[in-house]
């Protein structure tokens, strides 16, 4: 069975149109975007963006950079410093030469992706963080729109990078799953996935999950981007899923999800 984000995702834009209306997000706000190269997940993910500001009517800036430049420091600072900006992205991966100052100076009310060691470590913390990660709040909201109590479920994530699978195990632990994080040295993988209740894959490689490697009555959330064949795919092969499996798809589930809550995110009021 197909698990899709439209109805979500239709309902969350309507949610926030009503609350700029009703001053409880700010419409003024505006978000920048800053792409280093040409990873096809990121171009995607800024697709998707630019579209649903559009439909919001927010204002967006995109930086692409092909190689490292000093302009890079030069448009964050200022990006940074302007007060009509709510919120910055910095889409994965980042240039080594620049990583650790742009995540180190950037304002953690505008970290829309959680970056800052401010906004991880409330999160960590069980504190409140300006900013979540938009992607995992994505694939958590999807999976409970299936799936609403997760107490005592089995869980497997198959990432463990700091904008997705970190924040993810946080997340899932206060729902009081039980939660094993997996990534590329983890041993025996499929005996993880076929005991689990509910998987987040976001490996990032092309079908690599297959019908018989999950449980037959698992919940699998793809988080995976990747190109096969000049199309945008997930993690998930879904040729041979059994209806008792559910499985998102890609496109069509937690990234155009991921979009909506990243931007509701930037307009968002904080106090001083």
């Amino acid at each position: 069975m197909e698990l899709r984000s439209d109805q979500i995702k239709k309902d969350l834009l309507d949610q926030i149109k009503k609350q700029i209306e009703d001053g409880i997000l700010d419409g003024t706000k505006e978000c920048c975007i800053f792409r280093f190269g040409e990873d096809s997940g990121a171009k995607s993910y800024e697709r998707g963006l630019v579209k649903t500001a559009q439909s919001l009517g927010i204002k967006l800036r995109t930086y692409h950079y092909d190689q490292m430049t000093d302009k890079i420091l030069e448009d964050f600072a200022r990006e940074n410093k302007d007060h009509r900006v709510g919120g910055i992205l910095l889409l994965e991966p980042i240039f080594k030469e620049v990583e650790d100052q742009l995540k180190r100076e950037l304002d953690p009310k505008k970290d829309l992706d959680g970056v800052t060691l401010y906004n991880r470590g409330a999160l960590y913390s069980g504190l409140t963080p300006y900013h979540i990660p938009a992607t995992p709040r994505a694939a958590l909201m999807l999976c409970k729109s299936h799936c609403q109590d997760l107490t005592g479920k089995e869980v497997v994530v198959i990432n463990r990078t700091t904008v997705v699978g970190k924040p993810l195990l946080h997340l899932l632990l206060k729902e009081n799953a039980t939660v094993t994080l997996c990534h590329s040295k983890t041993k025996n993988l499929k005996d993880h996935l076929k005991r689990a209740d509910l998987v987040f894959t976001a490996t990032g490689r092309a079908h690599s999950i297959q019908s018989e490697d999950v449980g037959d009555h698992a919940l699998v959330i793809d988080i995976g981007l990747d190109m096969k064949d000049g199309k945008l795919v997930g993690d998930v092969d879904y040729q041979g899923f059994k209806d008792s499996q559910v499985v998102t798809p890609v496109p069509g589930g937690v990234g155009a999800l991921t979009n909506t809550l990243l931007l509701e995110s930037c307009l968002k009021k904080h106090r001083d």
